[in-house]
């Protein structure tokens, strides 16, 4: 394991954040968390790095993050729900780290410039500002843990050589000016407490409907690309269980289930 550092955030919360283990270096901060999952951490348990040197996001995709510049999270969840619920949970904590962005006093006017891309990715400026990536363990068809993963770009400027090609974006870039990281940081864990209990409490029941509220490909034709197969036609919003509709060009319904938006 990678050498501790003492945790440089400061948690206004009852639940998650208690405990934090903060990296200098980690190669993940999923895998970290994944395996404290499997060990017995409780629901909480906070995982957060400077740098990943094995970062992934959707489809075991790299992502790529200046060290000390962004936030680098992973939650443990222990939400006893079943597995089917696990693409509504990506949906929102979507919706929950927009939340915390436009709640933010630095970062508030970024709102109305932040759409969200199903199913785990916010845009701004039409370019990736955030990725989540969520895994699970699952024993006797129920979700026994959930670890939630949150990429933020924060202060990277993506304008640098070696970054300008990652059709990335940073609230940096957005703004004109640095966000303090640990501020932040700690006001999305508060936010992420707040929510995920309501969240839970209401079993997800209002997740989907206010997603499509923010949905960058709202009213527009889209392409999904499914393994080796794109499939073309306009969004239809979600159904119940988180999966993207498609309304193809002859009139027939197409339901996605996996997959990655490449065209909107």
């Amino acid at each position: 394991m990678y050498p501790q550092k003492p945790c440089p955030w400061r948690f206004d919360t009852s639940v998650f954040g208690r405990p934090c283990y903060h990296f200098a270096e980690t190669a993940s901060t999923n895998s970290l968390l994944k395996t404290l999952a499997g060990e017995g951490a409780p629901q909480g348990t906070v995982v957060t790095a400077d740098y990943q040197t094995a970062g992934r996001g959707q489809r075991r995709a790299d992502w790529q993050s200046p060290a000390g510049e962004n936030m680098l999270i992973s939650l443990l969840c222990r939400p006893q729900l079943p597995p089917q619920t696990v693409l509504k949970f990506t949906l929102a904590t979507a919706l929950i780290l927009r939340k915390a962005l436009a709640t933010f006093g630095p970062t508030t006017e970024l709102a109305r410039h932040i759409k969200l891309k199903w199913p785990n990715d916010l845009i701004g400026h039409g370019k990736k500002l955030a990725g989540i990536l969520l895994e699970s363990i699952i024993r006797r068809e129920k979700v026994e843990a959930l670890i939630v993963g949150v990429g933020l770009n924060l202060n990277s400027d993506f304008s640098l050589h070696g970054l300008r090609d990652l059709n990335a974006v940073s609230c940096r870039d957005m703004l004109g000016w640095e966000i303090d990281r640990p501020a932040f940081v700690a006001h999305f864990v508060k936010t992420f407490e707040l929510c995920y209990f309501d969240h839970i409490k209401n079993k997800l029941n209002s997740v989907t409907s206010e997603w499509e509220r923010y949905a960058i490909h709202r009213d527009r034709p889209v392409a999904v690309q499914c393994g080796r197969d794109v499939y073309r036609g306009d969004f239809d919003g979600l159904d119940e269980q988180g999966f993207l509709r498609l309304r193809m060009a002859r009139g027939e319904p197409r339901t996605i289930t996996s997959g990655k938006v490449v065209a909107y």
